[in-house]
């Protein structure tokens, strides 16, 4: 198991290993912007990690048969990586599978209940689908988080 030290930073998850100092960590911000970032430790089987970083590296790539494949191989891992949940959802609202994007949302809300990006992410599909009230509800939500 790896700890990694997950920072969120405007709707953006940057992660750098736990415990390590450095100018600018693997996730590409300064010490300076971490200190105005709300920071969670989470554990994360490497495996579940490998095939996460697969998948955003395929997605990168324009790669979309291997994308969700790489997600379902993570989540199947560790189904309580709530990252790969929310970035799965991500990736099925721009492939305009709405429906199985907001499940993915929920799930990922269900493990990590004060996550603002989430909460956002959420809302936009939300918004998408013509339910324009629980899309404020649920931007508003990631907002009060962002905010504290």
């Amino acid at each position: 198991t790896i700890i990694y030290c997950k920072l969120i930073f405007k709707h953006k998850n940057y992660c750098c290993l736990s415990g390590t100092t450095q100018d600018r960590c693997p996730g590409g911000i300064t010490e300076e912007e971490g200190t105005t970032m709300e920071k969670a430790i989470i554990s994360i089987s490497q495996e579940a990690e490998y095939f996460f970083r697969r998948a955003m590296d395929a997605e990168m790539r324009n790669n979309p048969t291997q994308v969700l494949e790489y997600f379902n191989k993570a989540l199947s891992k560790d189904p309580g990586y709530a990252m790969a949940w929310n970035e799965k959802g991500n990736y099925l609202d721009l492939m305009g599978k709405l429906d199985e994007a907001l499940s993915c949302y929920d799930t990922a809300l269900k493990l990590e209940p004060g996550d603002a990006e989430i909460w956002f992410n959420k809302g936009l599909t939300l918004k998408k689908v013509g339910r324009e009230e629980d899309a404020i509800s649920c931007i508003n939500r990631g907002i009060e988080l962002a905010i504290g």
